[in-house]
C-alpha cells in the first residue's frame, strides 16, 4: 500500500481515481492498479449513479468500513454525526427540489450548485476521520436520492444501471422486508446481526453496486416475463407448493459403483424400485396443484428426468398462478457423462432451464455400514463420491419484482464460492433441493443463518429424507431473524402471510 501525506482534499482525487483498487481513509493508505499512477484518470463525480458507485466500493473496503463502525458506535460521536447528517439531508433536499432531481433525465450530470456543495463538504473537512464520515454522509442522502427514482429506473431500465465501479442495482421489496415490516408492526424487535457481517450493503436501503464477481462461473441472469412476474408482486399473497416423499429409502434405488480405483469408488443411481413412491408423487402433484401456487419445488434425487417432464406438462397446463417450476433432480446420463440436474421452467412453460448440482456428495467411509443395506456396505473402508460431472459451473438467477431468485442442488448451499456469488449478487430468494436427513439443523442451519446476515436471504428446502420415516423434515422455510420453520408432511401449500404470521407467534413466545 501506499501512503499519502496529502490533506483529505488531495485525498479526494485518489480515491476517486479510476485506477484505485484500495484505500484506507483512516491511515491515508492506497493501492492504485500501477505503481507510478499520477490519478489523472477520475471517475465522473458530476454524475449521480457514478458518484454513488464510487462511494459504495470505498465505504465497502473493510478498514474503512471497520473505522466508520468503531466511530459511530461512540455515542458523542453519534450525536454529532446525526446533527451533521440532518444538515446534508436539508441542503440536498433543496438541490432536489430546485434542479428536478426526482427526474431521471435530469439525475446524470448535477448542476454546478450541487457539484460545489460536494466540494464544499470535502474543503471543510479537517482529516482523515473527517472525510470518511462526509463519505459516509454524502453515500446516504444520495442513497434517498435514488430512492425517488427507484420507479423510474425499474420502468425505464430495467432496475439497473452501468457505471465505472460496477452495476448498480436498485433493491426490490423483498421477502425479508415484508417480515421485517410485519415484526415491527407487532412491536417487536429483530435480533441484532452478526456483528462479524457487517457490510455497507446492509447500511444502504434502495441500491447496492455489484462488479458481477464469480470468475470462472457461468452466471446467467433471466427476467422474469411481466405476465408471469405480475403474479408475484403481491407478497402477502405468495403460495409455495412442494411435494416430496417419505416412503423412499436408499435400498430403493438402482445403483451403479464404479471400484476402478480402490481408494475411491464413484456412485449414480438409475432409478427407484419402488412403485409406490411415484405414486405417492402423483398424488401429491394433484393435491398441489388445485391450490395454484405461484412456486413448485421437488426434492434431489426422487424425479427421474421423464417424470420431472410429466410434473412440468402438469403444472403448466392447470396452474394460473405459477412463476417457476423446480420439478426435483436426478442423474441423467448424456454421452459419456453423468449431470445430477433439473430441468426447471417459468410458469407458462416457455423456457425452460438446467439447474446443475456443481459439487460432488461424499460418502466418508465407516465400518458403520457394515449394518447398512447394500449400497451402503460398499463404502465400509472406501469413500464414495457421487460420480457426476461438474464442469458447468452454472448458476442462473431469475430477475424478478420481488427480488433476485436462484436455485441449488444440496451441497451447492453449503459452498463457499456459492455462498459469495449470492451474497455479491445479492440473491433474495433461494429455492434449494435436497438430499439430506434433517435440512433445518446442522451445516444446512448455519449456511442459512450465514445467508441471511450477508444477503438477506429468505430460504426454501424440500427435502427428501431417504428414510421410510414420516416424521422425518420435508420442507423448510428459513426468513432472517426467524427460527427455520419446518414441514414433516409429504406435500403441501404454504401460504407466505400464514407462515410469517406464525414465526412472529412463535416469536413472541420465544419458542
Amino acid at each position: 500500500m501506499n501512503s499519502s501525506t496529502k490533506d483529505s482534499v488531495d485525498f479526494l482525487r485518489i480515491i476517486n481515481c479510476k485506477n484505485l483498487d484500495e484505500a484506507n481513509i483512516n491511515k491515508g493508505e492506497y493501492r492504485c492498479k500501477f505503481q507510478e499512477c499520477t490519478h489523472d484518470q477520475q471517475i465522473d463525480t458530476n454524475n449521480l449513479f457514478e458518484l454513488s458507485a464510487n462511494l459504495y466500493f470505498i465505504l465497502a473496503q473493510k478498514p474503512n468500513l471497520d473505522a466508520l463502525q468503531e466511530y459511530l458506535d461512540k455515542k458523542q460521536h453519534r450525536e454529532a454525526y446525526d446533527e451533521n447528517f440532518d444538515c446534508f439531508f436539508e441542503i440536498w433536499g433543496d438541490e432536489i427540489n430546485k434542479h428536478d432531481y426526482d427526474q431521471l433525465g435530469n439525475c446524470w450530470d448535477m448542476e454546478d450548485s450541487s457539484i460545489e456543495f460536494i466540494q464544499k463538504v470535502f474543503n471543510t473537512n479537517r482529516n482523515k476521520t473527517d472525510l470518511l464520515v462526509g463519505l459516509y454522509n454524502l453515500l446516504r442522502v444520495l442513497d434517498y436520492h435514488i430512492g425517488l427514482l427507484k420507479n423510474l429506473i425499474i420502468l425505464s431500465k430495467g432496475g439497473k444501471i452501468d457505471t465505472f465501479r460496477g452495476t448498480l442495482f436498485i433493491k426490490k421489496s423483498s421477502i425479508n422486508d415484508y417480515a421485517i415490516d410485519r415484526v415491527q408492526l407487532e412491536n417487536l424487535d429483530m435480533p441484532e446481526g452478526d456483528v462479524n457481517y457487517n457490510s455497507i450493503k446492509s447500511k444502504v436501503n434502495n441500491f447496492f453496486v455489484s462488479e458481477e464477481l464469480g470468475k470462472g462461473w457461468n452466471v446467467e441472469h433471466f427476467k422474469l416475463p411481466n405476465k408471469i412476474d405480475r403474479k408475484i408482486q403481491d407478497i402477502s399473497q405468495l403460495k409455495i407448493g412442494y411435494i416430496s416423499s417419505s416412503k423412499v429409502k436408499i435400498s430403493d434405488y438402482e445403483y451403479e459403483i464404479d471400484t476402478n480405483n480402490p481408494e475411491k469408488y464413484l456412485f449414480s443411481f438409475n432409478g427407484i424400485n419402488n412403485s409406490e413412491i411415484y405414486q405417492d408423487i402423483n398424488l401429491g402433484l394433484q393435491e398441489v396443484i388445485k391450490y395454484d401456487p405461484h412456486f413448485i419445488i421437488l426434492p434431489e434425487l426422487l424425479i427421474p428426468l421423464p417424470l420431472q417432464e410429466k410434473i412440468v406438462t402438469a403444472v403448466t397446463e392447470r396452474t394460473s398462478n405459477l412463476a417457476l417450476c423446480f420439478p426435483g433432480s436426478f442423474h441423467v446420463k448424456e454421452v459419456n457423462k453423468i449431470f445430477n440436474y433439473s430441468k426447471a421452467i417459468i410458469g407458462n412453460g416457455d423456457r425452460n432451464f438446467n439447474i446443475y448440482k456443481n459439487y460432488r456428495y461424499k460418502i466418508a467411509a465407516s465400518k458403520s455400514y457394515e449394518n447398512k443395506n447394500d449400497f451402503l456396505r460398499h463404502f465400509c473402508t472406501v469413500d464414495g463420491y457421487e460420480h457426476i460431472n461438474t464442469s458447468q459451473n452454472k448458476l442462473i438467477i431469475f430477475e424478478t419484482s420481488i427480488g433476485r431468485i436462484a436455485s441449488l442442488i444440496c451441497i451447492d448451499f453449503l459452498q463457499s464460492e456459492i455462498a459469495h456469488i449470492v451474497e455479491e449478487r445479492h440473491i433474495d430468494i433461494i429455492f434449494v433441493m435436497a438430499l439430506t436427513r434433517n435440512p433445518s439443523t446442522g451445516k444446512f442451519f448455519r449456511q442459512m443463518q450465514v445467508l441471511g446476515e450477508k444477503s438477506g436471504s429468505t430460504i426454501f428446502v424440500c427435502n427428501n429424507p431417504a428414510t421410510n420415516d414420516e416424521n422425518k423434515c420435508t420442507f423448510v422455510v428459513y426468513i432472517p431473524g426467524f427460527k427455520p420453520y419446518i414441514f414433516i408432511q409429504g406435500n403441501g401449500v404454504i401460504e407466505l402471510n400464514s407462515v410469517i404470521e406464525k414465526m412472529i407467534e412463535n416469536k413472541k413466545q420465544n419458542i
